[in-house]
């Protein structure tokens, strides 16, 4: 979120004014939201976390190339809200190739396994 904060302060208010005057407001259900993360931003309430177990050797460029592309397609993976003049904007941001380097991970001994996971 830093980026896009000092991308916005780089603005003139002449060139914020233009931008915004191109996004849409975020909905009724959007704002609730919205306010409810104003209000404890550090909740992962609405997160939902799940993990997938991979099984043998992990193609990177095919894993990389699947989530580039799903996040290319849905917007909202690319969405960020905005605050200008009292009002909340929905900015789309550009499609960018996932960049990440896979990790490793082992299993602690001592029979805890499935648990600790």
């Amino acid at each position: 979120m830093s980026t896009i904060s000092a991308m916005l302060s780089a603005l003139t208010d002449t060139q914020k004014q233009e931008l915004f005057s191109n996004l849409t407001p975020i909905s009724d259900s959007q704002r609730r939201l919205w306010f409810v993360y104003q209000l404890n931003p550090d909740s992962p309430a609405y997160n939902v976390p799940y993990a997938y177990r991979l099984t043998g050797a992990l193609d990177h460029a095919a894993l990389t190339g699947a989530l580039s592309e799903l996040i290319s397609r849905h917007e909202i993976l690319r969405t960020a809200f905005v605050e200008f003049r009292e009002q909340v904007y929905q900015l789309v941001l550009d499609a960018e190739p996932v960049e990440f380097e896979p990790q490793q991970l082992r299993l602690p001994s001592g029979g805890q396994n499935e648990e600790h996971l």
